[in-house]
């Protein structure tokens, strides 16, 4: 496994004036898997991307990264979503779908928030619509396809 430091380490990306350590974990592997933690440097440093049953994100497909995507301050965490990885397609024509969390200081934690930023999924919608354009149509008749069906071609549009 490969553990990094990440950036935005010793900053505030949460907006609580407290800074925050961001871990980045790899274990290797061809197709998995990635992890980070964000704890909250306080007296009992707590980590706030997480639910406190879970010690960090899932081992999943993507990384992730920081930005603060409307400017107030805090920083969102965007990575994907690989939950359908496998279900319609093969794994490398599964979409890796853009999720994006958001600081929620009510919670002390991260959360789900990716209707709040529709502007940060015009590629993943340029892309998904293009497959299905080229795909759909019946030039490459379902070649990513698991059970014969246009559902691969489509899903990446779809979920985005």
């Amino acid at each position: 496994a490969i553990l990094d430091i990440a950036e935005v380490s010793g900053t505030d990306i949460t907006g609580t004036g407290v800074p925050n350590l961001v871990i980045e974990g790899f274990s290797g592997g061809a197709h998995c898997c990635f992890t980070t933690t964000v704890l909250e440097l306080n007296n009992a440093p707590q980590d706030v991307l997480t639910t406190p049953e879970v010690l960090s994100t899932p081992y999943g497909e993507c990384g992730g990264d920081f930005a603060d995507l409307d400017g107030n301050g805090t920083f969102e965490y965007r990575t994907c979503d690989d939950s359908f990885a496998y279900e319609y397609c093969s794994y490398a024509a599964s979409p890796l779908v853009l999720s994006i969390m958001h600081y929620d200081a009510i919670l002390g934690q991260y959360v789900a928030a990716s209707p709040n930023y529709p502007a940060e999924f015009a590629g993943e919608i340029a892309w998904g619509l293009s497959r299905a354009l080229q795909h759909y149509s019946g030039r490459n008749e379902y070649e990513d396809s698991v059970d014969g069906t246009p559902k691969c071609e489509v899903l990446g549009l779809i979920l985005a």
